[in-house]
């Protein structure tokens, strides 16, 4: 499968090893995790770009959040507006969503949500991999299936209206 991995830049230094255990419990697991963006930039160079880059970046975002199967992010720090943003546009295109938080950094926001499509899980370095491996076998049965065919413009019109 193909996993989106989020977290926040600015904390790499807190939980940037925490970060890269993660991305390596699931390549281990046999997915392809799309992290780069996370763990490659430095945070100086995010804040120089300009507004055209910017907006390049959040197309980036969108587009590998559209093609991942689902995606992973590291919530300890709880006040992070990209990642709020990235889970709920990962939700709205009906992608299952990880978001792992290490121990005693709960949020109660994200304690709130109720959505079938999204776990919410507790991490120590000790039992990380059994977290990760628990909780993606339960997200796998999640993940839908595309399925492309062709309708007749009367169907599509009466789709259309039914929705």
């Amino acid at each position: 499968m193909i996993i989106y991995f989020t977290a926040a830049v600015s904390l790499k230094k807190t939980y940037g090893e925490n970060y890269l255990r993660i991305i390596s419990q699931l390549e281990s697991l046999g997915h392809k995790v799309i992290h780069e963006h996370i763990t490659d930039i430095p945070l100086a160079k995010i804040f120089a770009e300009s507004d055209d880059e910017k907006i390049e970046y959040y197309k980036k975002v969108l587009h590998w959040i559209s093609k991942s199967d689902l995606v992973v992010a590291e919530v300890s720090f709880p006040s992070t507006l990209n990642i709020g943003h990235e889970i709920s546009l990962a939700l709205e295109k009906g992608k299952p969503v990880l978001g792992l938080y290490a121990q005693e950094k709960a949020s109660p926001f994200f304690q709130g949500i109720r959505n079938d499509k999204l776990i919410y899980s507790e991490y120590s370095p000790e039992n990380l991999g059994d977290v990760i491996k628990k909780n993606i076998d339960s997200l796998t049965n999640l993940v839908d299936t595309r399925f492309n065919f062709f309708i007749s413009p009367e169907i599509e019109r009466y789709l259309n209206w039914v929705n």
